[in-house]
């Protein structure tokens, strides 16, 4: 999730203002970026302050405003490292309400990190707005798995994630029962990023996620997805006091791929196209 840090929250530099005359930008503004003739001494630019919350290279995307019929520049600071010449492509010629944006890859530090946009002499005359910077990782980005990859027998579940493998471990393990593939109710799903339910009276878990909402019952082969009454080929049980539900069934019902390894008995639950 794309993590947005607005201009009009920013510092602004050396006569930079905020200015929310042209409407289209996200946020309440833009920052005005402007070194005509006029003041060709000043340096106008804007600081920002992003959080990210895992160092490294990530993409970053820059929204701004540029109606001039030719690119606008400015150099580009990350952290105070050696500044790079930015180029903003005009968006639409003489229309001031037309928003674009440009990407680029930098590498920032987990935490607060300083982007600062600055005009230097060799970007007069120029003016354009800065609407805000969107950050890959930023402050409401999680490490969100992709799949999910499990042996039978093994207690260490992998977590697949942008970041790499994470190896999480749980007290009980996969099974094979009457040739079926049997996991515990929680967990797993929750990895996925399910919620379970558990009704003790009824003997019913419940998994559910933003597409879908799968019910079964203890030794029973009748389900429910998303209220429709759907046959499983093997009922969920009770073993050692955990509950164990069919993972293809509960998995595929919610919209994921299972793979499965013979040869290694490895099952990989994707969980995205």
């Amino acid at each position: 999730m794309w993590a947005y840090f607005e201009a009009e929250d920013a510092e602004v530099i050396d006569g930079a203002k905020v200015n929310s005359d042209h409407e289209g930008y996200n946020g309440t503004g833009c920052v005005a970026m402007t070194c005509w003739k006029t003041n060709p001494e000043a340096t106008p630019g804007i600081k920002f302050t992003v959080k990210a919350v895992v160092a490294g290279a990530q993409d970053i995307y820059i929204g701004y405003d540029n109606g001039h019929a030719w690119a606008q520049s400015a150099n580009l600071t990350v952290n105070g490292a050696a500044a790079q010449k930015i180029y903003f492509p005009t968006v639409k010629k003489d229309v001031w309400a037309a928003y674009g944006m440009i990407k680029l890859n930098v590498t920032l530090n987990e935490g607060d990190n300083t982007i600062v946009l600055q005009y230097d002499k060799a970007d007069y005359p120029s003016s354009f707005n800065i609407d805000f910077v969107a950050v890959s990782k930023g402050d409401t980005w999680k490490d969100e798995a992709s799949a999910i990859k499990l042996v039978i027998g093994q207690n260490t579940i992998t977590k697949v994630t942008e970041n790499g493998d994470v190896p999480v471990q749980f007290d009980v393990a996969p099974i094979i029962k009457d040739g079926r593939t049997f996991v515990p109710v929680r967990g797993i799903f929750e990895i996925a990023g399910a919620t379970i339910e558990w009704n003790g009276d009824t003997r019913a878990a419940t998994v559910k996620t933003d597409a879908a909402t799968v019910v079964v019952t203890i030794d029973n082969k009748q389900a429910r997805v998303n209220g429709r009454r759907v046959m499983m080929d093997a009922p969920p049980f009770i073993q050692d006091g955990r509950t164990l539900i069919p993972l293809r069934f509960i998995s595929e019902n919610l919209g994921y791929k299972v793979d499965w390894n013979g040869d290694t008995q490895t099952v990989t639950i994707n969980l995205f196209d």
